[in-house]
């Protein structure tokens, strides 16, 4: 598949590593310090264009939640519209797209809300931390929504930190301490390929982390995943009276070849 660059306007992409020359600073280290494969297509923060983009097989498709969700008061059961109720009044990500088309099966959405409530509120490791996961997660797998929602309860502590989480394998810095850049390194490696996750990696998590906390962040990071694909193939769109503004949300469709 032929692919072609896009300049980024800043020169240097915070999400790809791509420079105006259209060159990646990782594909020139590949093979002599075991690089990551190179990551998936992404879209700019800062002018929020795709800066990597096939073109001969891509397309864009922009459009409402490929299902409607359903609102609070929609479902017939009670245990639904409560969460849902949550969610419209501010919890979870302030906007019940991803909620309310999960609530099209009831006892679904009733399974995985206990879920992400296991390690966001009730976990060993900081909720901030599991916030900027999941915008890793999302920006590897070019969610579009997963990279619009913030959540509510941490979106003030992680804002001062998204730039330096869509570097690629951040170390830490000013910004990240050290338990925020190795979790951050571990969603983009499970994201592109656990795989990659190989022993020199996981010594350094289990330097950092506990045995517990580690089977957690990789329980969790395993759901941002899930989520990701979840909510690409429904093209899940912000709703349109939520604080993101953000209705026609654009998703790439690729053409499946031999």
């Amino acid at each position: 598949m032929r692919v072609s660059f896009q300049k980024c306007p800043i020169g240097h992409c915070p999400v790809l590593g791509l420079h105006r020359t259209g060159a990646s600073k990782h594909a020139r280290k590949a093979g002599a310090e075991g690089a990551l494969p190179r990551q998936s297509k992404g879209i700019c923060p800062v002018e929020g264009e795709q800066v990597l983009r096939s073109a001969s097989s891509e397309r864009s498709n922009n459009m409402s939640t490929r299902i409607k969700p359903l609102r609070a008061g929609d479902s017939s059961d009670a245990r639904v519209n409560e969460i849902l109720a949550g969610v419209e009044s501010g919890g979870w990500w302030a906007d019940p797209a991803m909620f309310g088309t999960i609530a099209h099966r009831p006892e679904a959405l009733k399974t995985i809300v206990p879920v992400f409530e296991s390690f966001f509120a009730n976990g060993l490791v900081a909720p901030h931390i599991y916030e900027l996961m999941r915008l890793k997660t999302g920006q590897i797998n070019d969610c579009a929504y997963c990279m619009a929602v913030r959540t509510q309860g941490v979106k003030d502590t992680v804002q001062t930190k998204e730039h330096a989480m869509l570097e690629h394998q951040p170390e830490p810095s000013d910004v990240l301490d050290e338990r925020e850049a190795v979790a951050i390194q571990l969603a983009e490696r499970m994201a592109l390929d656990p795989h990659t996750v190989d022993t020199r990696f996981w010594a350094k998590l289990t330097g950092v982390f506990t045995s517990d906390e580690v089977v957690e962040l990789v329980f969790a990071a395993s759901i941002f995943n899930w989520g990701n694909k979840f909510n690409i193939t429904m093209q899940m769109d912000a709703e349109p009276d939520t604080e993101y503004l953000t209705a026609g949300l654009t998703y790439r469709e690729v053409e499946l070849t031999k």
